[in-house]
């Protein structure tokens, strides 16, 4: 994903379902990627007929504010909030949207320096290596 800014879908292989985006799991942390995906995804968001909000921090407040945002555009979201445990954040995240029966995850792309990435993988990557629903990126 070399375009900041542009949205992309990105589609597991083997995909085999029908239409996807009618549970939507957004994966929130208010970061600037965060918000473009957000923005991008409000066509699919409002027609969703289930949407949640993942935030993995100990602070529910940034998830409270999108939740506020997303209603003052016509959807109506709950908000999950998951403790930081020994898992990795991209675990935590999946696990989340597989309970939900997610069948479209929204979410960031790369929040950190390139440097730290290389050294310790980042939630991007693993989430992209282990997703089995759609996903829609904004960098």
């Amino acid at each position: 994903m070399s375009l900041s800014g542009v949205p992309l879908l990105i589609v597991p292989p083997g995909w085999k379902r029908g239409s996807a985006a009618r549970r939507i799991a957004i994966a929130w942390n208010a970061s600037m990627q965060a918000r473009r995906a957000v923005t991008a995804g409000l066509p699919l968001l409002r027609d969703a007929d289930a949407v949640e909000i993942v935030v993995v921090d100990e602070d529910d407040l940034p998830g409270i504010e999108l939740r506020t945002y997303l209603a003052r555009h016509g959807v109506r979201a709950a908000l999950q909030i998951l403790k930081p445990d020994d898992r990795q954040v991209a675990s935590q995240i999946l696990a989340e949207a597989e309970r939900f029966s997610a069948d479209m995850l929204i979410m960031g792309a790369y929040g950190h320096a390139r440097a730290t990435r290389l050294l310790f993988g980042g939630t991007t990557i693993r989430v992209l290596r282990d997703a089995s629903v759609p996903i829609l990126m904004s960098r």
